[in-house]
């Protein structure tokens, strides 16, 4: 190789030689512009708080920064102008001011009295004031000696070889190298770096991670899991949180929780508060609780306690055959210490207790009643990061259990260097450090367990049994082991005492055989007993007709259980017990057609027997072929009463109901109106076997074949009326009574002079005549009537007789005759201008000067007893009449 080497080879074996040392300046150069600032001088706030300034030599979080200063966030950002109102992280190269004490800041320097920068003096153009000459030449005489030890290294012969290129080849592959780096170094602090810094601030967002196991007395690894703390809103003195986390529990469970909470700082700071809200869940059991809890910490104390509740309900067990099993309710009260002196050690102690029969606090394999524990741990904490953790838990009848823990606790967002720090271990203990800490509570599902309870269910076909059907029982087993007997108990006798029949079979059930129970619970089935016994009264008679059985089943084990007791009546068969009802003539003979007269005042009976076929599954068509029976509770239960009778009694004519109307005060005799209807004269009820009343209109005295109920009927209205009777247990009765009522109004009038002289007669109920016929009438003498049915021979007994002056006075008062007065032909019901009314009424015939009415001009009134359906209001002659009663004709109306 040749010794003599030209200036430029020189110049470019340098330029090599600098290429292949990391470049001076990105070495030296922060991204961000650097502010000159001094950090030994203290500043005093306006607060009085005295404060320093620093250059950030590394990215860190407000929040670490403030724990670490012994500050809040708030109180930082204060410090600092607002510059980081509106950020969460302080970026390397950026002025930071911090109080005097905090850690963070440089130490002071103590200046040399000895010494005088001889440069003090000369004038500062716009450099650095920090800038130090000696410190940059020695910087340069360090790079040069580099730069000269790189030449005195380098392979000239591998340099200079033409396989190489020789020295233009090197040249150009140390450049393209240089070039590759530069980019790196570009692409690292404008593109990397920000966007770790971006990737920081994010999960910084998102709180503490925590990752922890179990290391068993046995030295096995158990109950994994994994949290994660995220902080939602953070004020000055308020945190609402969410915390949401999933473990495997005793190798076979995963449980989920998901929880929020809040906490705040009172009593000036110095403590924190909080509750919180959780729900757990167990994904392969399907078991929910819900979590409720309250905390209270201050420096190096925390207390907490918890409420557990569960959600879900019992669930078949997947740890043992015959048990349920669900989630636990009970609590715990937990309290957490660490030494100040040495903050990495620290002690806990818990109190829990949990409530049920067979709890599994000790593990499925030690059940327990209402069990409670006292656990007591020591941790050791040597940097952030991890916490050792070791317990012992003691409850009842010598229980115990002994495990370690290993926890990490990675804090998003924070430096890994900070988290490593052991310095950072006595922050964490404060209110302020442990303003993140995940919540201490029990993440696990205890669970409590009961035993399956061998039941019996019975249940029978219908409540209501129709006497003489057949009905099946059902018979149900849970968590039985086999079926070794079972037995019967209730009203089985009273079932037989009833021509009913209890028995297991496949077929027809033709005798009781519960006396002798196979050991089956198929095919058992009830023959209901009949309705009510020969005295009318309801079977079972001590219960009034509550019919009660149970089953006890003894199963494969031993284990007998009783069912639930069933219970039902009988109800009469609508094929077998009717209603019927028939018309009493006035033979005292049981019809079903008969004739009545329409006088309204003239009463008929009509009877309504319970009865049954006298030949089991037989029909009736006529009374003969009926026996009656006796319900004794339906007839207590049917008050006397009009408003009772006027329910369960229906009248039709034609297809149209017809109304029954009160008339028993015996001053009714006519419907209310121009409807027709029914006066019910009277109503009874009589127990079989007994008589009817003698008051009765046409069935007094007569012996009743089964519970009956009477109406005495009547109507002033002729026409055909069928009348039939419901009641519930047996419905509508299976015939009908008919009732024709004609004949009742006056067939004939003949009209008598007092003297007994005949002056008129008409065939119907009304009658009018002329007083200027042959047997004209004249004033002052008196007439009376005489009413016939329509067979003309048989006199009415005190018609109800009414008189009145109808048509026009023209012949008595020409040029000036009142106007024509109503008459029936006119009005059938009224009203017309009646001079007199009542029971056999008579009438003197008026002149002017004998106080007619008609010269009054005003009728009379509606007298007592008139037919409520006539409209018999007074009404007024106009002009008044000139000679009284005289020209008018005189017409009579008998009802």
């Amino acid at each position: 190789m040749k010794t003599n080497l030209n200036l430029t080879v020189i110049s470019a074996l340098v330029i090599i030689a600098l290429s292949s040392q990391p470049a001076w300046a990105a070495t030296t150069q922060a991204s961000t512009p650097v502010v000159a600032v001094d950090s030994n001088k203290v500043i005093e706030l306006k607060n009085g708080s005295k404060v320093r300034e620093m250059i950030n030599n590394q990215q860190r979080s407000l929040y670490q920064i403030a724990l670490l200063s012994d500050i809040s966030i708030a109180e930082l950002r204060e410090m600092n102008a607002g510059r980081f109102d509106k950020k969460d992280q302080v970026e390397v190269g950026e002025r930071l001011v911090l109080p005097e004490s905090s850690p963070l800041l440089p130490a002071i320097k103590k200046a040399d009295a000895g010494s005088k920068d001889k440069y003090a003096n000369l004038p500062k153009l716009g450099s650095d004031d920090n800038y130090d000459p000696k410190q940059d030449k020695d910087a340069l005489a360090t790079q040069v000696a580099s730069t000269l030890q790189t030449l005195t290294s380098q392979d000239w012969k591998s340099i200079t070889s033409s396989e190489n290129g020789g020295v233009a080849g090197h040249i150009k592959m140390q450049g393209k190298d240089y070039a590759e780096r530069y980019v790196r170094n570009g692409v690292k602090s404008q593109v990397v770096d920000p966007l770790r810094s971006a990737a920081q601030d994010f999960l910084g967002r998102f709180g503490t991670v925590q990752f922890q196991f179990d290391v068993s007395d046995k030295a096995e690894f158990r109950n994994v899991n994994l949290k994660l703390f995220s902080p939602w809103y953070d004020s000055e003195n308020t945190l609402i949180f969410s915390q949401v986390s999933f473990q495997e529990y005793e190798h076979n469970r995963g449980i989920g929780n998901v929880g929020i909470g809040q906490r705040w700082d009172v009593a000036d700071k110095t403590w924190l508060l909080g509750y919180n809200v959780f729900l757990d869940h167990d994904f392969q059991r399907d078991h929910n609780r819900l979590g409720i809890g309250l905390e209270a910490w201050t420096d190096y104390f925390k207390f907490a306690a918890n409420f557990y509740h569960p959600l879900s309900d019992w669930k078949e067990s997947r740890d043992f055959d015959e048990f349920l099993e669900r989630a636990a309710q009970g609590f715990d009260i937990r309290l957490q210490g660490y030494l100040p002196q040495y903050p990495q050690l620290g002690g806990s102690l818990m109190y829990e207790q949990y409530f049920g029969d067979k709890v599994a606090l000790f593990g499925k394999d030690n059940l327990q009643k209402d069990p409670r524990a006292i656990t007591a741990s020591i941790d050791y904490t040597p940097v952030p990061l991890f916490t050792i953790k070791a317990s012992h838990k003691r409850g009842q009848n010598k229980k115990s259990a002994t495990q370690a823990e290993l926890t990490m606790n990675f804090r998003m967002g924070v430096p890994i260097k900070d988290q490593l720090d052991p310095d950072m271990v006595s922050a964490a203990r404060s209110v302020k450090g442990s303003r993140y800490d995940l919540v201490d509570r029990n993440y696990n599902i205890v669970l409590e367990y009961k035993e399956k309870k061998f039941s019996v269910d019975l249940a029978i076909e219908s409540t209501k049994l129709i006497e003489g059907e057949t009905y099946g029982l059902n018979i149900s087993l849970h968590n039985n082991k086999g079926l070794n007997s079972l037995s019967w108990a209730g009203d089985m006798l009273e079932i037989d005492a009833g021509g009913g029949f209890f028995c297991f079979t496949t077929g027809t059930c033709t005798s009781s055989s519960w006396a002798t129970p196979q050991a089956d619970i198929n095919n058992w089935k009830i023959v209901a007993p009949s309705y009510v016994d020969q005295n009318g009264q309801r079977r079972p008679v001590n219960t009034n007709g509550k019919y009660t059985l149970s089953v006890t089943v003894t199963d494969g084990k031993g284990k007998t259980a009783t069912s639930n007791a069933v219970n039902f009546e009988v109800l009469p068969s609508p094929s077998v017990r009717k209603i019927g009802v028939w018309a009493v003539d006035k033979a005292g003979n049981k019809v079903a057609v008969t004739n009545h007269p329409a006088d309204g005042k003239t009463a008929i009976t009509v009877l309504a027997t319970l009865v049954k076929p006298k030949v089991p599954n037989g029909s009736i068509s006529s009374a003969s072929d009926a026996e009656g029976f006796s319900d004794d509770v339906l007839m207590q239960s049917v008050p006397l009463t009009f408003e009772a009778f006027q329910k369960s009694w229906k009248a039709t004519s034609g297809g149209k109901n017809i109304t029954l109307i009160d008339g028993t005060s015996g001053t009714v005799d006519s419907c209310p109106s121009a409807e027709p209807c029914i006066i019910v004269k009277d109503y009874e009820k009589v127990k079989m076997g007994q008589k009817v009343p003698s008051k009765v209109a046409t069935a007094g005295d007569t012996v009743v074949i089964g519970d009956s109920y009477t109406l005495d009927v009547a109507s002033n209205f002729e026409g055909v009326v069928d009348f039939a009777m419901t009641i519930d247990q047996f419905g509508t009765s299976f015939n009908k009574a008919t009732v024709d009522f004609s004949g009742g109004k006056a067939g004939l009038l003949k009209v008598y002079r007092s003297d007994g002289v005949l002056v008129a007669n008409q065939i119907g109920h009304l009658l009018q005549f002329d007083p200027n016929g042959p047997n004209e009438w004249k004033v002052d003498s008196e007439y009376y009537v005489k009413a016939y049915t329509s067979d003309g021979q048989t006199e009415i007994v005190n018609p109800y007789v009414i008189w009145s002056l109808v048509d026009t006075n023209q012949l008595a008062c020409p040029g000036i005759a009142t106007n024509a007065l109503p008459n029936a032909s006119v009005n059938p019901y009224g009203p017309w201008f009646n001079v007199a009314m009542g029971t056999d009424a008579h009438y003197k015939i008026r002149s002017q000067n004998t106080n007619s009415y008609a010269t009054s001009g005003t009728s009379i009134a509606r007298g007592d007893g008139a037919p409520s359906y006539l409209n018999l209001n007074p009404i007024n002659a106009s002009p008044t009449a000139c000679a009284g009663d005289q020209g008018f004709k005189l017409q009579v109306v008998v009802n």
